[in-house]
């Protein structure tokens, strides 16, 4: 087995590192590339944390990312999507004091109510959101990697006994059904072929986790 195959790739850096270039367009565009990737946790985060139309919303994600205000990330100011958050939760607050009254009174809004700041749980909820989106897109990439190299039987049986429960709430497929269906030779193959999958899904989800913040050290805490 090749020893490089569970090695980080060595661009793992690129988009936080290029976040961070002094070059003003290189380091926009990888924001905004880190941005649009989390744009659902974003959203989501502007429509529960302040009650938002979600038409008012998409425009102001949209200029959020657009208009690029976030400067630079790095380990001293804190957690990344902390700090995407805290510029949208200001961004936001910005914008929605140029709205002219009567549109805000046409379109039935509460200024008082959708200028409120994030509680605690509304922080969380974007957690748990920014989370979901990582995994869903690091499970995409898994399936991707499994279908090119012809190994439809690992990412069958990681969704089988894996994901299929985690997401959806499913019952685990049985080992015996996974055997027949797969036409492994025992339970013991599909085990070890579980673990392979378990194997290759976190190393891409290290890669996932990589794009934002710096070192082992880090992707193992976060």
């Amino acid at each position: 087995m090749d020893k490089t195959a569970n090695r980080f790739p060595d661009t793992r850096w690129s988009l936080l590192g290029r976040a961070e270039s002094s070059d003003e367009g290189e380091r926009q565009g990888a924001l905004t590339e880190l941005l649009v990737a989390y744009t659902p946790a974003l959203k989501d985060f502007l429509s529960a944390s302040r009650r938002i139309p979600p038409d008012l919303v998409e425009d102001l994600v949209h200029d959020f990312i657009v208009d690029k205000i976030l400067h630079h990330a790095d380990e001293q100011k804190g957690k990344f999507r902390n700090l995407v958050m805290k510029a949208l939760s200001n961004f936001a607050s910005s914008r929605l004091r140029r709205l002219r009254p009567e549109w805000v009174v046409a379109n039935g809004l509460d200024l008082s109510e959708i200028m409120d700041g994030s509680s605690q749980q509304e922080v969380e909820r974007f957690d748990r959101v920014w989370v979901e989106q990582i995994v869903r897109g690091t499970l995409a990439v898994m399936k991707d990697e499994c279908e090119r190299d012809g190994r439809g039987d690992i990412w069958e049986m990681f969704y089988g006994r894996v994901v299929a429960p985690m997401l959806y709430g499913d019952e685990p497929l049985d080992y015996g059904a996974l055997v027949e269906r797969l036409r492994l030779e025992s339970p013991r193959q599909a085990i070890n072929l579980l673990a392979t999958g378990k194997r290759s899904f976190l190393r891409h989800l290290r890669t996932s986790v990589g794009q934002y913040v710096k070192g082992d050290e880090q992707i193992e805490r976060e």
